[in-house]
């Protein structure tokens, strides 16, 4: 394993691009990727030999390859190179940035970028959104709408960007689009009410289906239990019905009539 040790934030204007094909990466997150094409091996070489950063962007079209304008600019953090060729690569993301051009020739490509700059909106507007965002991820945290240790993580932020990156970064099933929109909006309350009301909205269908689990069961409980007071009174009536057929009365046999003088 190779570890890259400079830790100060890069600050560059071009960068060799990743394209990916699932989801965006946030900025201020660490996650891992396996590279196997043989163009993004090559980005990620060209990122290692240069100690620099790396254009991560989505394909916005997977036929002709183009890419969505806003990505994220990383960092490769570690990396182990594979014997089939692939590279399975540590990366830290640090901020948003905009592609201004393509530089297509010589490989890789390399993309031109400058740093996407949000709307100034005071902490203390966003305050309030924030805290209804961060209730909600914690509450949400051990639920399959996140990913794992998700609640330990969001404690230690307090940054509406911060926190805005994580809670979309940790989303196990959002659809790329809307992750996309997170990342490209340049409105802080927008993005943290865009947010928010998504979770709402897992959160409100978690317990819509907690709701018909827990009807299913009653139902279930209640049709065993009407199942098992007919059974009680089946074999109440076999047993009670023995008993009477072993102390009914037959007919007695008559030895002589007795009015006969």
């Amino acid at each position: 394993m190779n570890e890259n040790s400079n830790k100060k934030e890069i600050n560059v204007t071009s960068a060799p691009v990743l394209a990916l094909t699932e989801r965006p990466l946030f900025p201020e997150t660490f996650t891992t990727l396996m590279i196997a094409r043989p163009e993004d091996t090559q980005a990620i070489n060209y990122a290692i030999e240069k100690n620099g950063g790396i254009f991560v962007a989505v394909l916005k079209d997977d036929k002709d390859g183009s890419l969505r304008k806003v990505g994220t600019l990383a960092k490769v953090s570690k990396f182990i190179k594979l014997p089939n060729n692939c590279i399975h690569v540590f990366v830290s993301t640090l901020k948003r940035v905009s592609i201004d051009s393509l530089v297509m020739e010589p490989e890789p490509v390399l993309a031109n970028v400058s740093d996407l700059v949000d709307k100034n909106v005071s902490e203390k507007i966003l305050t309030p959104y924030v805290r209804i965002l961060k209730d909600l991820v914690t509450s949400l945290s051990k639920t399959q709408v996140f990913s794992f240790a998700t609640e330990v993580n969001i404690s230690n932020f307090n940054d509406a960007d911060a926190i805005c990156w994580y809670a979309a970064s940790s989303l196990v099933s959002a659809p790329k689009e809307f992750l996309e929109e997170i990342l490209e909006s340049t409105d802080p309350k927008k993005r943290v009410n865009d947010l928010t009301s998504y979770i709402a909205g897992e959160k409100e269908i978690l317990d819509k289906e907690e709701q018909i689990k827990a009807d299913f069961i009653n139902r279930v409980k209640s049709r065993n239990k009407e199942a098992m007071r007919r059974e009680q009174i089946r074999v109440l009536t076999q047993e009670l019905n023995g008993v009477m057929g072993n102390n009914t009365v037959g007919d007695a046999p008559v030895k002589g009539d007795i009015f006969q003088r």
